[in-house]
């Protein structure tokens, strides 16, 4: 198996208020790491290459929240960790990716499940949902899951970004909706139980 892969994506502001630091932190930990790249100036792409990270550009259309998963989908098979850029990356990181050996490793985040099932379609299956996410995910973890860092292997990753898009082509959830990412891992997790871990 390659190497776990350390992954955030970057727009100008980002880059400017965490790039160099992120960059380093990669390399400071000795892991291999990829920048989604959503507006990296040129001196920061400069600057990746030399320490020796990749930078992929960052698939746009108009699905966003999707796009930015899209965008790794070709990285080399292995465990993949994606994180926001200003993710405190400790030696603790490596702990994530030994747990994330045949499953998704997520945290829970305190939310209401009542606001985050808006973006579905109906109102039927908004109650519907709110409860089984309730019942079947924020009970067990103390709250829902949170989409803000992910670790796990590739294949689980592509059934994830396949189970979001089918999501929003069937028209089951609204494209525009506020904290779309979370409803998704938590309704992916209710739909592949075996699939998640809290870590």
């Amino acid at each position: 198996m390659n190497d776990p892969i350390l992954i955030s994506s970057f727009d100008k502001a980002t880059w400017d208020q965490h790039g160099i630091g992120w960059a380093r932190s990669v390399k400071t930990l000795s892991l291999a790491g990829v920048a989604v790249d959503y507006g990296i100036p040129q001196q920061g792409k400069e600057k990746l290459k030399e320490m020796g990270i990749d930078v992929v550009p960052g698939k746009t259309h108009q699905w966003p929240a999707l796009g930015k998963y899209e965008s790794i989908l070709g990285l080399p098979e292995g465990i993949w960790l994606y994180c926001p850029p200003d993710f405190k990356l400790t030696p603790d990181v490596r702990g994530l990716f030994s747990l994330a050996d045949k499953k998704m490793i997520c945290r829970t985040k305190e939310q209401q499940t009542f606001f985050m099932v808006f973006p579905i379609g109906s109102n039927e299956d908004r109650v519907k949902y709110s409860t089984i996410i309730e019942d079947r995910i924020a009970k067990k973890h103390g709250n829902p899951l949170s989409a803000e860092v992910l670790c796990g292997p590739s294949l689980q990753w592509k059934l994830f970004v396949g189970f979001f898009r089918y999501c929003l082509e069937c028209g089951f959830v609204d494209p525009r909706g506020s904290g779309l990412e979370n409803l998704v891992i938590n309704l992916f997790s209710v739909t592949f139980e075996d699939v998640f871990e809290v870590g």
